[in-house]
């Protein structure tokens, strides 16, 4: 070995100073060559640049009876491209004090993902509904940009007379597209939460006029009634984690606590009840209290 680095230095002292510079540049612009082709090949895509999809719900409102079931909501997507698309995953957030799911349908060329997807059984436990597809084939399927396709069907039924907001947030939304590189991540199109508001339990009756010639007596007899007691706040000892994003109490961080401070946001003189939104005690319910719940939300 010894002998052989001799040799080697012998050789490069035999050849001029110019031949040897130009060696050394040919060295060089070959591993600039080498090392950009490895990165350019490593370098795969998380993420497509300019493409999106318009998440919406159809309808965006929701009314029936104390107990029925509702109309069936769809979940539906338009991107801004035609895309050939692999899955799809999206996060659905309600009240399940208010609701409670009663079908979850996906479509034939994008089935459920057996043991991610939640059951309907984990979706009315947790206020949470993950949805996600998987199509198997190597072609995927063709989401439209000239019209909206459904993604999913929720049918919800009410347990009580209330209003509440089903939510899906912009981070909570990625479809999977296939490229010519590989797959890549595309994002929803809006930065701001996809709602759809419920009321159930509300009847608006017709009043119905008294003959002009028959005298009626009044319908009913106005009672006195007390004023109104502020409901108090709860305290730190039963509500351990109001200040991480609970706001039901409940000692759990999820949807139920989003609903609330979607529906509670106020900033001066805010009633107590919308103050159970209040997660940092600054008598405001804002996109501050909306930051902690994100951060802690489970």
């Amino acid at each position: 070995m010894s002998l052989f680095i001799a040799q080697l230095f012998q050789k490069i002292k035999n050849i001029k100073f110019t031949q040897l510079l130009i060696v050394i540049v040919i060295i060089v612009i070959s591993f600039f060559f080498l090392f950009h082709d490895l990165l350019k090949k490593g370098s795969k895509k998380s993420k497509a640049t300019g493409e999106s999809v318009t998440v919406i719900f159809d309808p965006s409102s929701l009314s029936g009876e104390e107990t029925a079931e509702l109309t069936p909501l769809k979940i539906k997507g338009k991107p801004t491209i035609d895309m050939r698309v692999r899955g799809y995953e999206i996060i659905v957030t309600f009240d399940n004090a208010h609701l409670e799911v009663k079908e979850i349908a996906y479509p034939a060329n994008c089935p459920s993902v057996s043991g991610y997807s939640s059951t309907i059984d984990q979706a009315n436990n947790s206020g949470i509904i993950k949805i996600a597809c998987a199509n198997t084939t190597t072609e995927g399927f063709i989401l439209s940009s000239s019209s909206t396709t459904e993604l999913v069907q929720l049918i919800f039924k009410s347990k009580k007379a209330a209003s509440s907001t089903i939510v899906i947030t912009p981070n909570n939304i990625g479809f999977s597209m296939i490229t010519s590189s590989g797959l890549s991540t595309i994002p929803s199109s809006s930065n701001n939460p996809i709602t759809a508001q419920v009321i159930t339990g509300v009847v608006t009756n017709t009043p119905t006029l008294p003959s002009a010639n028959t005298p009626t007596m009044p319908l009913f007899t106005p009672s006195p009634t007390s004023p109104s007691t502020p409901t108090p706040t709860q305290s730190s000892s039963t509500c351990n984690k109001k200040g991480e994003g609970d706001a039901n109490c409940d000692g759990v961080i999820n949807g139920v606590d989003y609903s609330m401070w979607l529906n509670r946001q106020c900033n001066s003189g805010c009633a107590a009840e919308n103050l159970k939104a209040d997660f940092n005690s600054d008598n405001k319910v804002d996109d501050d209290d909306y930051s902690i719940w994100f951060n802690h939300r489970q």
